[in-house]
C-alpha cells in the first residue's frame, strides 16, 4: 500500500515539475515577444506611428503577429487538454464540419512548412536569410498541427464548440489581416519588390484561417452516448443527490427540516412533471460557443412568445445541471452551513 502511494505521489510532483517547466517556458516565450515588439517599434518608429499612413515592420510582422497566436494557443493547450481529458461528454461521429476543419488544419500546416522549406531552398542557393524566415514557419506549423490535434480530441471527448478555437482562429485572422494590409500596400507602391512564392502562400494561409475560423462558428452534432456522461462533477453531484434523498430525515432543526422536506417535495414534483411531459430538449446545450456567449439560441423562443402566448408545451426540458435533483443538494449543504454558523 505504501509502494503504491509512493508511486502516486511521484507521478504527482513529475506532472507539477513538467507543468512548471512549460509555464516557465510560455513565461519565456511571452518575454521574447514583448522584447521583440518593443524593439521593432523603436528600430522604425517613423514607420509605425510619425506618418499619415502607418504600417508595421516586416520584423515586427515576421515575429510578433505571427507568434501571438501561437503563444495563446500553447498557452491554452495543457490546461484545455486536461479538462477536455477529465470531462468525457460521449463520441461524436465524423462529420462534413469536422473533416472539413481537420483536412483545413492539415493543408495550413502544409502551407506554413512549404514556406519553411522555401527557405532551406533560398539558403542552399547561398542566399542570406535572417533565421526569422526559419523560426516562424516552424512555429506556426506545429501550431496548426496541435490545432488539428485539439479539433479531433474535442470530437472523441464530445465538445461540439469550442471557445478556445474559436478565439484563436480569431486572433490569427486579426494578426494577418495587419499583413495582409502590409502585404497589398506593398504590391501597390511602382518600385515594390515582391516575394511571389512569401506572398501566394500567404494568400492561401489568410484564406484558410477564415475558412476555419468561419467553421467555428457553428456546432457539431450530438455525442453518442451523452446520456452515459463521464463527468467527475456531474458524478459528484448525483452521489451529494442520492445522499442527501436518503439522509435528509437526520436534520435536527426544525426549519432545516421544513426547508429540506419542501425541497424534497420539489424534487419529487418536478421528476414527475418531467415524466408526464413530453421531451422538448433545450437547445442550450447543442448550440455553439458564438451562439451561447450572444444567446442567439433562445431567439426562438423570444419570437414564438412574441407573436402568441407561450403555453408549458413550448417550454424546454431542463437541463440536467439545471433540474432540482442536481441545485438541491448543493443548496442544503450550504443552508446547514449557514444554520451551524448561526448556532455558535
Amino acid at each position: 500500500m505504501l509502494s503504491v502511494l509512493l508511486l502516486l505521489l511521484l507521478k504527482v510532483v513529475k506532472v507539477v515539475v513538467m507543468m512548471v517547466a512549460m509555464l516557465m517556458v510560455l513565461m519565456k516565450v511571452i518575454v521574447m515577444v514583448m522584447m521583440v515588439m518593443m524593439v521593432a517599434m523603436l528600430m522604425e518608429w517613423n514607420v509605425t506611428w510619425n506618418t499619415s499612413n502607418p504600417d508595421f515592420t516586416k520584423c515586427f510582422q515576421n515575429t510578433v503577429l505571427v507568434w501571438v497566436p501561437c503563444s495563446y494557443l500553447w498557452a491554452c493547450f495543457p490546461f484545455y487538454f486536461l479538462y477536455v481529458s477529465r470531462h468525457d461528454r460521449g463520441y461524436i461521429q465524423m462529420t462534413h464540419l469536422n473533416k472539413a476543419k481537420t483536412a483545413l488544419g492539415f493543408l495550413l500546416w502544409i502551407v506554413c512548412w512549404a514556406d519553411l522549406f522555401y527557405s532551406f531552398w533560398e539558403r542552399s542557393l547561398g542566399k542570406l536569410l535572417a533565421p526569422v524566415f526559419l523560426v516562424s514557419p516552424t512555429l506556426l506549423g506545429i501550431t496548426m498541427l496541435l490545432a488539428t490535434f485539439l479539433i479531433q480530441i474535442e470530437r472523441r471527448r464530445g465538445v461540439q464548440s469550442s471557445g478556445i478555437m474559436l478565439t484563436f482562429w480569431l486572433i490569427a485572422l486579426l494578426c494577418a489581416l495587419a499583413i495582409l494590409r502590409s502585404k497589398i500596400m506593398t504590391a501597390l507602391k511602382e518600385d515594390a519588390q515582391v516575394d511571389v512564392f512569401r506572398d501566394v502562400t500567404f494568400y492561401i494561409y489568410f484564406s484558410l484561417v477564415l475558412i476555419q475560423l468561419v467553421l467555428s462558428c457553428f456546432s457539431d452534432r450530438s455525442p453518442l452516448f451523452s446520456e452515459t456522461i463521464h463527468d467527475p462533477s456531474i458524478k459528484n453531484q448525483e452521489e451529494k443527490s442520492d445522499k442527501f434523498m436518503g439522509k435528509a430525515h437526520i436534520v435536527c432543526a426544525a426549519v432545516e427540516e421544513i426547508v429540506v422536506l419542501r425541497l424534497e417535495e420539489l424534487c419529487t414534483a418536478e421528476k414527475r412533471q418531467s415524466q408526464q411531459r413530453t421531451p422538448n430538449p433545450c437547445p442550450e446545450s447543442s448550440a455553439s460557443f458564438l451562439s451561447r456567449i450572444t444567446f442567439w439560441w433562445i431567439t426562438g423562443m423570444m419570437v414564438q412568445g412574441y407573436r402568441q402566448p407561450l403555453e408549458s408545451t413550448d417550454l424546454w426540458s431542463l437541463n440536467k445541471e439545471d433540474t432540482s435533483e442536481q441545485v438541491v443538494p448543493v443548496l442544503v449543504k450550504n443552508w446547514k452551513k449557514e444554520c451551524a454558523k448561526s448556532r455558535k
